[in-house]
């Protein structure tokens, strides 16, 4: 199967504190756009992952992600189509929601088409068009408009495409909100951090994986949020979520199409953040050995003693020996008889 268009890039922010990576302190958020379909130009042609992206909250559930979730999806019938206008009114009003606090974390997750303008890489919304710029929405504005998020610990994921599509295009940047457009300017100051993972180095494809409808990147990301093997410790942290994908993404690539998929993870801040819980298997206790007596124990127990078998045959003479004779108490019938005899016949005594 041919590669679709996509390629993954996470933006994850977190405040940690010196002992090691920072355990959640708030509630935690979601923000998808999934574009299914394109019906102009070369988009149509691209194969785009169609994977339920609206279910992410539940792969995460077990951690906590419970929070706020706004979803656009161009395969509802109702409700708000992922178009670059819309996106960007949705990730305005998500940044003065007041549900969404300081302390909390979210992560937006974008599936569709990308590539790469003269301006840089770019997402393509519901009805993108090369010849209408605004109908597009460069990776850049979409880092700088999460990052007017008010709370601090986010993670970006955009599962499209960098490749050059036809013709590399300019692209001019929509101004971003300015910081007095937030309602709550003052959660802007204190600490965060960011991580940008792309799934896919530019000029390379990123794969879908066969047997479900994501992306390779987007697989191995919820594959790691419940593989021990991501979380030594029991713990989805940033460093554990890098290490796992710059392994698993290039291995994957490589086993099913032989081709190169190379994820680039650029960090801005060596702060880390713990994402999920990974609960071990537990293993089944060994039976106990029965215990062993105690020298005591044994000393004071008598010997077992067999009961004869009536059933088993006597056991005959030695071979080149006399059988010896019987043995037969004074009480015996015979010796009795014998007695009785030699007093008849005058004998005082039978030895």
């Amino acid at each position: 199967m041919k590669a679709s268009a996509c390629c993954a890039a996470l933006l994850v922010a977190s405040v940690a504190s010196a002992a090691g990576a920072d355990e959640p302190s708030g509630r935690r958020h979601f923000f998808t756009a999934q574009v299914t379909e394109y019906a102009n130009g070369p988009f149509a042609k691209q194969r785009v992952p169609k994977g339920d992206v609206a279910a992410f909250p539940e792969a995460f559930g077990t951690s906590g992600w419970k929070g706020v979730h706004v979803h656009l999806t161009d395969a509802a019938t109702k409700g708000a189509k992922p178009t670059a206008a819309e996106i960007r009114k949705a990730l305005d009003a998500f940044a003065r929601d007041e549900r969404i606090g300081t302390d909390d974390e979210a992560i937006f997750f974008f599936s569709g088409v990308g590539f790469f303008s003269r301006d840089g890489a770019a997402f393509c919304p519901s009805g993108a068009d090369l010849k209408n710029p605004d109908s597009m929405i460069l990776i850049a504005e979409l880092v700088q408009r999460v990052k007017l998020i008010p709370c601090r610990r986010k993670m970006l994921v955009i599962e499209a495409c960098a490749n050059p599509i036809d013709a590399r295009v300019a692209l001019h940047q929509s101004e971003p909100p300015v910081g007095d457009s937030v309602t709550r300017p003052v959660a802007l100051k204190k600490p965060g951090a960011f991580v940008l993972i792309e799934a896919a180095s530019e000029g390379q494809y990123a794969y879908n994986c066969p047997n479900s409808s994501y992306g390779i990147a987007t697989c191995q990301l919820l594959k790691a949020l419940h593989d021990p093997e991501a979380a030594p410790d029991g713990r989805v942290t940033v460093a554990a979520l890098k290490s796992y994908l710059c392994r698993t993404v290039p291995a994957s690539s490589t086993e099913l199409y032989a081709a190169e998929q190379k994820p680039v993870i650029t960090e801005v801040s060596s702060i880390d953040w713990v994402l999920a819980t990974v609960a071990k298997p537990t293993a089944k206790p060994a039976a106990k050995p029965a215990p062993m007596p105690g020298p005591s124990e044994v000393a004071v127990r008598p010997p077992v003693q067999s009961q004869p078998n009536p059933r088993a045959p006597t056991p005959g003479p030695t071979a080149g020996r006399p059988a010896p004779a019987p043995v037969m108490s004074r009480d015996h019938p015979v010796l009795r008889q014998a007695a009785i005899q030699g007093v008849r016949y005058g004998l005082s005594r039978i030895r």
